[in-house]
């Protein structure tokens, strides 16, 4: 993604937090932004869901989604507006429907002095700190196990809950801030690979990366507003990372099925399901 003259990742990201919270004004009154599972907070409203999302699409003027979400609503024909940006991505060849924002890889990010090499076994432990985000959290034991992070058999998707169960670690928000906050002593977390923090570290073996993407609902409120302000942002980011694995639109029966064996897990410890509720339905996101 090339760079184009303009604010900064880190001004965006602060005018994405005041518009959601109404803050400042561009144009009056402020867009409505929403995001889902965004490494670095954006919006206050979260979804479940492509369908979700596109129930209650009327609501926002523009999405953050993760590039597999953005592909299942593109699938659908009815929930995206066109807006021609960024072509050459495989989830959206012709650029019509996505704008990148931001390419984010799985790391284990450590309280104290990171150690040069890291491994999943890590954050695979009682009290390490995870994404309330139950796709995310399949997608990584699968690729603990040598498995590819799309995977749709039934037995291996019940081998991961049982692998997530035994570790026993806890869901969070935000991994990061918990870390910071003195919470854990490991964290696994998403990290912007345009600028990752100096205590990240990208365990061997679990290589998995995610486009996250602004799209625009066809039932957003002021299409030609949102259009208009994304446009004017920056196109920053990172290439992909070499032999990255990324997720991808699961099937409908496997996308049930990991819903189901997430939501047990978050059912068989209370402080998971108090820690993911904090932050709203982006917990289960499939």
């Amino acid at each position: 993604m090339r760079r184009r003259a303009g604010p900064s990742r880190r001004r965006f990201l602060q005018w994405g937090v005041a518009l959601a919270a109404g803050a400042i004004t561009l144009p009056r009154p402020p867009l409505r932004l929403a995001a889902a599972a965004l490494p670095t907070p954006v919006a206050r409203h979260y979804f479940s869901d492509p369908d979700a999302l596109a129930a209650a699409a009327g609501r926002f003027d523009a999405v953050l989604l993760p590039a597999y979400a953005a592909a299942s609503l593109i699938q659908s024909a009815r929930a995206l507006a066109q807006w021609p940006r960024a072509p050459g991505r495989a989830h959206d060849p012709a650029g019509a429907f996505t704008a990148p924002l931001l390419v984010a890889a799985v790391a284990v990010r450590y309280r104290g002095a990171p150690p040069e090499a890291s491994t999943l076994d890590d954050v695979f432990q009682p009290g390490a700190l995870w994404p309330a985000f139950g796709r995310l959290a399949f997608g990584v034991a699968l690729l603990r196990r040598g498995w590819l992070p799309d995977e749709t058999h039934p037995g291996r998707l019940a081998q991961a809950a049982r692998d997530l169960s035994a570790a026993r670690p806890r869901f969070v928000a935000d991994p990061a801030r918990a870390l910071a906050a003195g919470q854990g002593e490991t964290a696994l977390a998403l990290v912007d690979l345009a600028a990752p923090p100096p205590d990240a570290r990208f365990p061997a073996g679990a290589r998995l990366a995610l486009e996250f993407d602004w799209v625009i609902p066809r039932a957003s409120p002021r299409a030609a507003e949102a259009e208009a302000f994304l446009a004017a942002q920056p196109a920053e980011g990172a290439p992909w990372p070499s032999r990255a694995y990324t997720l991808s639109p699961l099937p409908p029966r496997a996308r049930a099925r990991q819903a189901a064996l997430w939501a047990e897990l978050l059912r068989a410890d209370p402080a998971k399901s108090a820690s993911s509720a904090a932050r709203g339905p982006a917990a289960g996101l499939n």
